[in-house]
């Protein structure tokens, strides 16, 4: 008996006026899996991932998180229910320091808040397991650092650790390497390699080798359906995906 996906999509649709964005999309995802979605600019990645976590409501169809329906969830809600986004929208307190931002993180999956006669510093059970998650994003080193002295990538890392501090059983990363140096796009191969061992990733990327390096299985959206789903051999032969990419390298 097969198991219940993580994810799963039914017939999920998006239109904006005339413009079908996401076409009666059915998507599953399996627990542990490592999965891309890619496809050609304005193919519908942003609008399915929106979709999927809340942001945007949909015209038809259905989202499910592990087997509950979390159609038209707020954002907040999609997050309590277990899902973490990340690498879209930068969620960084640029006055407080690396360890405090995943700090007020952890305070908030546990569902305290602050105030003036309970400062962060006094948090200290919290404190240990940030720093916990920083060693986890490879930025133990930058603790008491302000956030405005991270670079990009480290950046990018910080807002991983953010998101990880809510205990998500599903994330999902947008463009994970954009932006990237080489040096930056290979560290963070390995950290979304990392987390991916005990935790189900679904993630969009422009950088093909970056996607056939590390996915279990891509699927590829064209015009707002899914076209073509595989390994990454099954997809990198497909005629139907090198012709919806006009030629670009697949």
């Amino acid at each position: 008996m097969a198991t219940k996906p993580v994810l799963e999509t039914r017939s999920l649709t998006k239109s904006f006026g005339s413009l079908l964005a996401v076409n009666e999309v059915d998507y599953r995802v399996p627990e542990g899996e490592l999965c891309a979605v890619i496809g050609p600019n304005g193919a519908g990645k942003t609008t399915f991932f929106n979709l999927i976590s809340g942001k945007l409501e949909p015209t038809a169809g259905g989202v499910f998180f592990e087997g509950e329906d979390i159609t038209g969830f707020p954002p907040h809600a999609v997050v309590k229910k277990g899902v973490g986004r990340s690498f879209q929208i930068t969620n960084i307190f640029p006055r407080l320091s690396v360890l405090d931002n995943v700090r007020i993180a952890v305070l908030a999956r546990r569902g305290k808040t602050l105030d003036m006669f309970s400062p962060i510093e006094k948090h200290t059970e919290e404190q240990d397991e940030a720093l916990e998650i920083l060693g986890e994003v490879e930025l133990e080193h930058k603790a008491h650092h302000p956030t405005t002295e991270l670079g990009h990538g480290e950046r990018r890392n910080l807002e991983l650790g953010i998101t990880l501090a809510l205990e998500p059983r599903l994330i999902l990363l947008d463009e994970p390497t954009a932006g990237m140096s080489i040096e930056e796009t290979s560290s963070t191969i390995d950290l979304v390699k990392k987390i991916s061992h005990d935790k189900t990733v679904v993630f969009t990327e422009h950088d093909m080798s970056v996607v056939f390096s590390i996915a279990d299985r891509i699927s590829v959206l064209h015009q707002g359906s899914i076209i073509a789903e595989g390994t990454p051999d099954e997809i990198r032969n497909d005629d139907l995906v090198r012709l919806a990419y006009l030629g670009e390298e697949v």
